[in-house]
């Protein structure tokens, strides 16, 4: 039975039992049986997903904490809230991860990966509630992050912009990007998922072999700042969303045996839905919204000639900068240095001419600027663990 192949089982008959070309069938095929458990367990009846839906409207024992800090902060002196704050208990206060404006100071607003996902584990989303009445504070996340509205409203925040959303709205935010969300009603619902960047390659193969909004947005997030990045779909009531969201979470939350790979088969699929049925409507920031950095500017400008041969000296003679301060540049705004960035946008262009072109595999690697077709071979080989007749 498909429901009891663990993610390590399936990738090992995939790569070593499958021909490659069936790796595609394979994953359609648990997709599929995923989609009729689900839609026989869950979808079908309803029940199980109102238990659910009541296990999330009850208030937590930490939201009933920032419930108590919001109503007082609205009334109260700045004094007697300061006041209030520090005599939290401390072991309550660490238990849940709190923090508050007066304490925040003591913490990194840039939240590692390591604090969700172990350096070893097949876990691709980690999956969470936003809690209500925590206070808005600005913080980013190494990894990308999906917001799903089930209930109510809440007001998005990023640098220099800030919007509402509402029930049934999907966003997605890249890497890195500075943002949080308030909302102060009991009766939001706010589902948020975390998906690794160290695995996504692998987790999302399939999807980023095509050409659509939400793969390029991934394919950039993966090497690009995260300034502006973001991606907002208006869904309302569409049911399909809802319960796939609503299934997610009851995997994570139950946590039986191969939950990860039910999530990830769900997650996968519902990307699919959406992009199927909505990618015509998606809203995302205005190019023009504001300046580019020097950083982005560079990448951008790699982007750009990445099939030429392109060198360091070439960047620095271009934008007049030394090389060192170009390779500062480029680590600020990606996280990698020069070789590592300009082997992923050679790869990721490569991967996508595999699966949208009849160019043969030397004509895809010269275009890639590489000067033979074996090491275009070995490098493709180890950034995708497969060959490019393999992901072909």
């Amino acid at each position: 039975m498909l429901a009891q192949i663990s993610r390590f089982a399936r990738n090992k008959i995939c790569k070593q039992i499958l021909p490659c070309h069936a790796k595609f069938l394979f994953d359609l095929a648990f997709g599929i049986y995923v989609y009729f458990y689900y839609g026989r367990r869950c979808f079908g009846t309803g029940l199980l997903m109102e238990k659910i839906i009541n296990y999330l409207k009850e208030m937590k024992e930490n939201e009933l904490i920032y419930k108590e800090y919001y109503e007082l902060s609205q009334t109260a002196p700045k004094e007697e809230v300061d006041a209030w704050v520090n005599a939290l208990d401390p072991e309550t206060v660490a238990k849940y991860y709190m923090a508050f404006p007066q304490t925040f100071h003591k913490y990194k607003p840039s939240t590692p990966e390591a604090l969700f996902f172990a350096e070893k584990t097949d876990k691709n989303l980690f999956v969470h509630t936003h809690l209500r009445f925590q206070p808005p504070l600005m913080h980013s996340h190494e990894s990308f992050e999906l917001v799903y509205v089930l209930e109510g409203r809440a007001k998005q925040m990023m640098l220099g912009t800030s919007f509402e959303l509402n029930k049934g709205d999907f966003l997605i935010l890249s890497p890195d990007m500075m943002h949080c969300i308030e909302h102060n009603s009991e009766d939001t619902i706010i589902i948020a998922v975390l998906i690794c960047k160290r695995t996504f390659h692998d987790f999302f193969l399939n999807l980023l072999r095509s050409n659509n909004i939400i793969s390029d947005f991934f394919t950039g997030g993966l090497f690009s700042g995260g300034e502006g990045s973001w991606l907002l779909f208006h869904l309302g009531d569409d049911v399909y969303v809802r319960n796939s969201m609503l299934s997610i979470y009851k995997e994570d939350l139950e946590k039986k045996k191969y939950y990860e790979s039910f999530k990830d088969a769900i997650f996968s699929a519902l990307i699919s839905y959406i992009l199927r049925e909505y990618e015509s409507e998606v809203v995302k920031p205005s190019t023009n919204s504001k300046p580019s950095s020097a950083g982005l500017k560079i990448i951008e400008y790699i982007e750009a000639h990445y099939s030429s041969g392109i060198s360091l000296k070439d960047i620095s003679a271009h934008f007049g900068y030394s090389e060192d301060y170009i390779s500062v540049l480029i680590k600020k705004e990606s996280g990698m240095n020069f070789s590592k960035i300009l082997t992923s946008i050679r790869l990721n262009n490569a991967a996508k001419m595999l699966s949208t072109t009849t160019l043969s595999i030397a004509e895809i690697g010269a275009f890639a600027g590489y000067q033979n077709t074996e090491s275009f071979i070995r490098a493709f080989k180890k950034f995708f663990n497969l060959t490019p007749s393999q992901y072909r």
